[in-house]
């Protein structure tokens, strides 16, 4: 900072001196302004992260219907695959059942999720990579076509949409 208030004191003369005088100021206000750490950082598919680690533990969901309770118990298999196992319980018994793969195959992250006992699954493509969210894509499947997961203080938010009404999953970290 006292960089730029010296800099904003110094007389220069000559179009040249001030243009660099302009790009000078720029480059270090945009430094400034990068270095808040409350900022997301957003990263296209070409220059992503390599973790999901965020997602990691076990997760309760905070706004199930009365009667019903929803967890998701995230573990990373290795650096390219992270597997989840979720189910809805309604009065102590299992009422849904899935098992969800993020992975990355080639360049590409990937997020499969598979039904009860399905052998196959249906298949989205992460197509948004934050630092502490990503959001995927199958336009071919009939509900959802767009599933989203965002670290936020007070937990996880996810969310499913596209081809419907949008449902949203609000969890809490379980210690």
């Amino acid at each position: 900072m006292v960089f730029v208030r010296c800099c904003l004191f110094i007389k220069l003369e000559g179009t040249n001196q001030t243009a660099q005088m302009k790009k000078t100021v720029l480059i270090i206000v945009v430094l400034f302004l990068s270095s808040f750490t409350g900022l997301q950082v957003s990263y296209d598919i070409d220059n992503q992260p390599d973790s999901f680690d965020w997602l990691l533990g076990s997760w309760e969901r905070v706004n199930d219907p009365p009667g019903k309770r929803t967890f998701e118990y995230w573990e990373k298999s290795t650096d390219a695959v992270y597997k989840a196992m979720a189910c809805t319980l309604k009065n102590g018994d299992t009422i849904w059942k899935e098992r969800i793969s993020l992975f990355r195959k080639g360049d590409d992250w990937h997020f499969e999720v598979k039904i009860k006992n399905e052998l196959s699954g249906t298949v989205f493509k992460v197509t948004k990579i934050g630092k502490f969210n990503f959001s995927c894509e199958n336009s071919e499947n009939d509900f959802p076509k767009k599933i989203e997961y965002t670290l936020v203080d007070s937990g996880l938010k996810a969310s499913i949409s596209g081809g419907g009404d949008q449902v949203d999953f609000n969890f809490k970290k379980m210690h």
